[in-house]
């Protein structure tokens, strides 16, 4: 456009928060840029363990109100 200075945008890394309810995630699907951080917490009442789809990072198992939290350098869903 003339006249305007391009200026890009740039995701801004963010914090997001997945429960662990027995079986499932709520919310079930997060996007986040890189630089994000995500805290998994287990409120259900099995033992749950957190691991990246290719095998990046993985939990210890969690009990109930336990939580796992790392800081992913890439973006992703």
């Amino acid at each position: 456009l003339a006249g305007f200075d391009y200026v890009p945008v740039v995701a801004m890394p963010a914090v997001a928060a997945v429960d662990i309810v027995d079986d499932d995630y709520a919310p079930g699907i997060v996007t986040i840029p890189a630089g994000s951080i995500v805290t998994w917490t287990n409120i259900g009442h099995k033992r749950h363990d957190v691991v990246g789809l290719r095998g990046e990072f993985r939990s210890e198992r969690l009990t109930t109100g336990e939580q796992f939290q790392i800081r992913l350098e890439q973006p992703g869903t």
